[in-house]
């Protein structure tokens, strides 16, 4: 039987239309976003620390994909997403073995000697002491390993009790004994058994099967556990065959002097022979792959109860391949009287019946050599994977695959499926041949298929991201970048993360974009994300995300991301507010509560320094947003942004001189923060006495002493003629500044009428009349604000008298109490 063509093979990976338009939009399951969210994190730890333990990246990948599937499993079962993590949980699990195999083995070689008595230590040297043969050996554990786990009664009896239970008169009459070979040797034909003696051999075969299955999933002993459970002790034996000679020259007569077969080589042809002549399937297979007949166990494969799955058809060759090897070690390598040449010229002797059961195929010697050739024949010889039907065509391969799915089904589930089991397999024999760059380009060529573009999510992200964290792995230099300067990227790499970036904006998949933003090198990285966080219409997403990058990216990425997104939203911002001359701005009476916005622009604006050590575009940016809060009336805002900066410009005061028309619009603010300061300061710690006022006197003194020096500074708070904002003009300055102090006068109205500190506002007049000031003028078009002021100041007046006539009052009082005292 011919193994299917890869477009009609049962899927591994099977999906639907629904499944995969499903993927497009954001209906992921809790389990999924936890499974992207730390795969997200791996690579973070990967790239910033750098991994020299591989195994452990390798064992952080399997676990997340055996959380994912151990959640999902029971409602998502058969999507493709989840087919998709098992089988990427399949290749992972190959990585771990050959990362297992690359270790150099512990074992030493024994000597002479001892190999004379121990052809077990000899082959067990020998696998662990050379990395092909090793490999081979991983690789087989491997595919038992994510062979299904059988099923079956752990005990029963194959007794042929129904048969011995018939009369002979009724029996098949060459049933004349119940021996294994009774079947072969009388030559019955099963269609003359009668019922019960067919369910009799089909017990037997169900046995077999059971057998075969735990022998694909490399559990031997329990396959021989299984024998004698059913009453098979004969077939324990001859299994048991398969334990090489191994004499620990124990001189205490202890049971383990001497254990395995002693006639391993003679064993081989006789499973050979019985591979040969069995008429039950399953036992053709288990001795089949006892003796590494391949023609033989390739029935398996293309049994109609298999689904014929690329799996099992290497396992057969490679577990051939290993009794190919270890026979060739016995016969030719192993210096030992049991497996000498003497020996093997008797077994092959031309007139011996065991020279026609030799088990070593030379033309199938060639075709297993490397594990290319393997997979050529997978490819070739079987076509179980489509490959080129003309080696003298020119026609490219990946087109003459396209023509045949379009030739044979124009069902896109189909196609789906056929192209990803395809596409994994293809990844499997890359990892496998070492060959990681074909692996990358063959990638790189499916996630461009048209076809599957066509389809929404035809190219899952599920697949992208398991490219990305499977090279990372396959080239180790990548992870060094930490330690040993950054690794020049394989320009075909970086081009397929800026395609996954771009597929994780278009699903809004946005929290996972950083950290894959951090593979790419610094210049891209910070081109690629800069780009992404100017295109969000969002402030507060985009706000979000560059505070989420903070845990991922190093602070000098960050920083230039910040700088570069700075200039863009302070620029943006104060074009909007010069458009706001005339709006509602003027009439907030209220100070307001900073925003994420704020925290963003600050933040930003803090970077500056990091990026370019530009003093000068510190001072201009910071007195953009000075002016901002200021015209919003953020004082927290304002607090916030001088507790930031202002030991980054202070320590360069000297340097600030040079552009002393910003530096004085700094000190301004300046100023006026801490005006603010002492104002918080007093409402946080009121008191109230003897009705002498709300404010602790310190506070009450200090919020006064930073008044006056805000409104008495060299020139004047916020000069138009001393002071420049970039973008902002003589008037705008000065209508800005308008605003500032009319808000201040509200503040220091409401300390006056707490404090009960009148003189203050007297003070307040004599400063705003002072002609070397001149603030009364900024007031010429509203001419409410002085007449306010004067108003104040009449009405503290006023209250000053009554004040101090209460004294007198008191004083009076005071005096005539002592008089009548004495």
């Amino acid at each position: 039987m011919e193994l299917l063509p890869r477009y009609a093979a049962p899927s591994i990976i099977s999906t639907n239309d629904n499944d995969i338009t499903t993927q497009w939009h954001d209906s992921r399951s809790a389990a999924a976003k936890q499974l992207e969210f730390q795969c997200g994190c791996i690579i973070e730890d990967y790239i910033a620390n750098g991994k020299d333990r591989f195994i452990k990246y390798i064992e952080e990948h399997l676990k997340l994909c055996a959380e994912y599937i151990a959640k999902d499993a029971s409602k998502h079962a058969n999507s493709h997403k989840m087919k998709e993590i098992q089988v990427q949980q399949r290749v992972w699990k190959l990585l771990a073995y050959l990362s297992k195999c690359k270790h150099v083995s512990t074992y030493s070689a024994a000597d002479d000697d001892t190999y004379y008595f121990n052809p077990y230590l000899f082959i067990r040297d020998r696998f662990n002491n050379e990395y092909d043969l090793r490999k081979l050996e991983y690789i087989i554990l491997w595919l038992q390993e994510i062979a299904p786990q059988p099923v079956y009664l752990q005990k029963g009896d194959i007794s042929y009790s129904r048969t011995l239970g018939q009369s002979t008169d009724i029996r098949h009459p060459k049933l004349v004994s119940l021996d294994p070979d009774v079947m072969d040797r009388m030559h019955i034909d099963r269609n003359t058994l009668s019922m019960e003696e067919i369910q009799d051999q089909q017990d037997e075969e169900r046995l077999l099967n059971n057998m075969f299955a735990l022998i694909r999933k490399g559990l031997w002993n329990d396959a021989i556990e299984l024998c004698r459970n059913y009453g098979q002790q004969w077939r324990a034996a001859s299994l048991n065959g398969r334990a090489l000679f191994d004499d620990s020259q124990n001189t205490t007569n202890g049971i383990d002097g001497m254990i395995g077969n002693e006639e391993y080589l003679m064993w081989l042809r006789c499973c050979n022979s019985l591979c040969q002549h069995s008429e039950i399937p399953a036992e053709k297979w288990i001795y089949a792959s006892l003796c590494g007949n391949i023609e033989e166990l390739l029935s398996y494969v293309f049994n109609k109860h298999n689904d014929g799955n690329w799996y099992d058809l290497l396992w057969v060759l490679l577990v051939c391949k290993k009794v190919y090897c270890q026979h060739d070690l016995l016969c030719n390598a192993l210096p030992s009287f049991y497996h000498n040449n003497l020996k093997n010229e008797q077994l092959n002797d031309e007139d011996s019946t065991f020279k026609s059961l030799h088990i070593i195929d030379d033309e199938w010697r060639r075709k297993l050599s490397n594990f290319s050739d393997i997979f050529a024949v997978i490819e070739k010889k079987y076509q179980f994977i489509a490959h080129k039907a003309d080696q003298k065509s020119n026609v490219d391969e990946e087109k003459q695959n396209r023509s045949r799915v379009e030739d044979s089904s124009n069902e896109s589930d189909d196609y789906l499926t056929s192209e990803y089991n395809y596409q994994y397999y293809k990844m499997c024999r890359f990892i496998i041949c070492e060959s990681y760059e074909e692996l990358l380009q063959d990638c790189w060529r499916f996630v461009n298929n048209e076809r599957l573009n066509k389809y929404k999510n035809g190219i899952s992200l599920d697949f992208m991201r398991f490219v990305i964290h499977l090279y990372l792995h396959l080239n180790p230099s990548i992870a060094q970048r930490g330690k040993h300067g950054q690794a020049a990227l394989p320009p075909l790499f970086i081009r397929f993360i800026k395609l996954y970036i771009e597929k994780l904006i278009a699903c809004g998949h946005h929290e996972m974009i950083a950290r894959y933003c951090y593979i790419l090198p610094k210049p891209q990285l910070i081109e690629t994300l800069t780009a992404f966080l100017m295109s969000l219409e969002d402030t507060t997403l985009r706000i979000e995300l560059i505070t989420r990058s903070k845990s991922v990216l190093p602070p000098q990425i960050i920083s230039k991301i910040s700088a570069n997104i700075a200039k863009q939203t302070i620029d943006e911002t104060m074009r909007h507010s010069k458009k706001q001359r005339n709006a509602e701005w003027k009439k907030i009476e209220r100070a307001q509560a900073m925003s994420n916005a704020d925290l963003h622009k600050i933040d930003s604006l803090k970077c500056l320094k990091i990026v370019n050590d530009n003093l000068n575009e510190i001072v201009f940016r910071a007195n953009q947003l000075f002016v901002i809060f200021a015209k919003d009336y953020k004082m927290e805002a304002i607090q916030k942004l001088f507790d930031d900066i202002h030991q980054i410009i202070e320590v360069n005061a000297k340097r600030a001189l040079q552009m002393e028309h910003h530096f004085n619009t700094y000190h301004s603010f300046k100023l006026y923060k801490l005006v603010i300061d002492a104002y918080m300061l007093c409402k946080r710690h009121p008191i109230n006495i003897n009705g002498n006022g709300n404010y602790k006197a310190s506070n009450a003194d200090l919020f006064e002493q930073y008044v006056t020096n805000m409104l008495l500074t060299k020139y004047g708070f916020l000069n138009a003629t001393y002071c420049s904002v970039q973008q902002l003009n003589f008037d705008e300055l000065n209508e800005i500044r308008a605003v500032i102090l009319q808000r201040l006068l509200a503040l220091c109205y409401e300390f006056v009428s707490e404090s009960k500190r009148f003189a203050f506002c007297l003070r307040l007049v004599t400063i705003f009349a002072d002609e070397k000031y001149a603030y009364y003028k900024l007031f010429d078009t509203d001419k409410s604000v002085m007449k306010q002021l004067l108003q104040q100041a009449k009405d503290a007046k006023i209250e000053i008298i009554k004040q101090r006539q209460q004294s007198l009052l008191q004083q009076q009082h005071y005096l005539l109490q002592q008089q009548q005292r004495l």
